[in-house]
């Protein structure tokens, strides 16, 4: 979905403290009007010291006072962003609801994860939506062809995507692209990701007040693994910025067995959207300068934008 970053710089200000060495000598009569000459010059530059100590001070002051300004407008831009996720379990499908907390943008993002016989599915379903009073409005999520009924709300814009993992194919790369193409390439078997253990879920504590949604869908054998990460405010993981309007998906793959010794494997994935799309080769975040060697998939209309990135290549066994 549409990211905002924040950047905040912090400008210290660097005291240079002077030592002074004071000196002792024997002095006649004559020297000591020259003496205390001197040492009202001593004076004067002490003074002078003094006031530059002095407005030093106000200056460390004033630059505390920006830095706590800083801090609050950064606990300010952070708690705009935060979001409120409620997560529903039903048979093979687990339903994330993610609501601003901000109550002047009324948005609604909904996450789906449903795993059956054709695969692990993830499905975004982002909307803007207007409340009015005894108003009930019908959102067909087309999916799985289910109505799920909203009380009091209508919707006012919309979009929808859905990504789909549905196996691995073991083949030799012939043309030596890094690509499975069905045409060239030698296939030699596919596994399909088709049965699993039980769901895992773990949240996991940001903060006070807000939580680290965790699911860990394994299949039976446990070679294929999805780690799937939906946070209710921004968070780093594993080196990865993640915002409250996006998921992190790893996938682990353990212990498959090769039939080849020089075969690959590819991820079979697909892409579904009402939505026109395009593949670019610089992703959102590799412009920002948040990651590289990526690829995503620009999903857009009138007015939001959806976006399925991921790594270009991955090492497995070394």
């Amino acid at each position: 979905m549409n990211r905002k970053y924040l950047l905040l710089g912090f400008f210290l200000l660097g005291i240079l403290l002077l030592s002074m060495n004071a000196g002792f000598a024997m002095a006649t009569d004559e020297e000591e009007g020259k003496g205390e000459e001197e040492n009202g010059g001593c004076e004067d530059e002490k003074d002078e010291c003094e006031d530059e100590k002095d407005e030093c001070e106000d200056e460390k002051d004033e630059c505390e006072e920006g830095k706590n300004e800083c801090e609050e407008g950064k606990e300010e831009e952070s708690d705009e962003n935060k979001r409120d996720v409620v997560v529903e379990f039903r048979e093979n499908v687990v339903k994330m609801r993610s609501i601003r907390r901000d109550d002047e943008i009324n948005d609604k993002l909904l996450i789906w994860v449903r795993f059956d016989e054709n695969g692990i599915a993830v499905q975004v379903y982002f909307r803007i939506v207007i409340e009015s009073e005894n108003t009930e409005s019908e959102i067909k999520i087309a999916c799985d062809e289910e109505e799920e009924e909203e009380e009091e709300e209508s919707i006012e814009y919309e979009l929808e995507f859905e990504v789909r993992f549905q196996g691995l194919i073991e083949y030799v790369d012939l043309n030596d692209n890094g690509v499975y193409d069905e045409e060239i390439d030698q296939f030699i078997e596919e596994y399909g990701i088709n049965s699993f253990q039980p769901l895992v879920y773990t949240p996991l504590s940001i903060s006070e007040d807000s939580t680290l949604h965790y699911i860990l869908l394994n299949t039976v054998d446990g070679v294929f693994a999805t780690h799937i990460y939906f946070p209710e405010e921004f968070i780093y993981v594993d080196g990865n910025l993640i915002a409250p309007t996006q998921i992190k998906i790893d996938i682990e793959i353990k212990n498959f067995n090769y039939i080849n010794d020089s075969s690959q494997l590819a991820l079979y994935t697909k892409l579904r959207s009402e939505e026109t799309y395009e593949e670019r080769e610089e992703t959102e975040d590799e412009k920002e300068g948040y990651a590289t060697k990526e690829k995503e998939i620009f999903i857009k209309n009138d007015i939001f934008t959806g976006i399925f990135s991921w790594k270009e290549t991955a090492m497995i066994d070394g």
